[in-house]
């Protein structure tokens, strides 16, 4: 039995329209809300090519403290393939969401560099290539609490006899490394082959403390 404790914050916040009572992690909910969804909604073909998008760079970018998430431009495509389980999508389809999407301000670009391995640096390091970061920013609002009360019940009361749908799940990194448990070979080895077919952001080894899910389908 797992035993675990919030902290409500002096004012409840909004975070990209998601609303936030409680104490939380920057880099965990860029992670863990990257479908631009409503919580709980996995990338699936369905997705507009906007939030395919959005979910590609906060999943696989390049990720600070504040919870903002970093992608070479170039390695796009790559990472929106990538949380798709592999399904391709068009290029042109990608560009154009990406153009719309720095147009309003959603997604911003930076400079950044890249490494002869392809390893995305932010700021640049000195001898790398410079290359075009896109780059996301949670949006945080500061709210009156309560505000949000109708649209929480409304998404709590979503039908139950809905029919279960196969979706598909991006690979992502768990924490495992506070309950003492480390990786093993044959997920480090996973990791290993994905970060180099999908040139993702990030080290080109699993990190101590964390284990690898690979791409996978599942049923809501």
């Amino acid at each position: 039995m797992i035993h675990a404790r919030t902290t409500l914050l002096p004012q409840p916040v909004t975070v990209d329209g998601e609303l936030i009572e409680h104490r939380y992690d920057p880099m965990v909910l860029t992670r863990d809300g990257s479908t631009g969804l409503p919580a709980g909604t996995e990338p699936t073909e369905d997705l507009t090519s906007h939030q395919l998008l959005l979910t590609a760079i906060r999943r696989l970018g390049l990720l600070d403290r504040f919870g903002q998430a970093m992608l070479a431009r170039r390695d796009v495509p790559a990472a929106v393939n990538a949380v798709m389980g592999g399904v391709p999508v068009e290029a042109s389809r990608i560009e154009t969401a990406l153009t719309g999407l720095l147009a309003t301000q959603h997604l911003t670009i930076a400079r950044g560099s890249q490494s002869e391995e392809g390893h995305t640096h932010h700021p640049p390091r000195p001898g790398e290539s410079i290359v075009q970061l896109v780059c996301y920013r949670p949006h945080r609002i500061e709210v009156k609490a309560g505000s949000h009360t109708n649209e929480l019940d409304r998404q709590a009361s979503a039908r139950p006899d809905q029919p279960v749908q196969l979706h598909g799940v991006a690979g992502f990194l768990r924490r495992i490394g506070h309950l003492g448990h480390e990786a093993t070979d044959e997920q480090r080895t996973l990791y290993r082959e994905d970060h180099r077919r999908f040139r993702l952001s990030g080290p080109a080894e699993l990190p101590r403390g964390f284990t690898y899910v690979r791409p996978h389908k599942r049923g809501r």
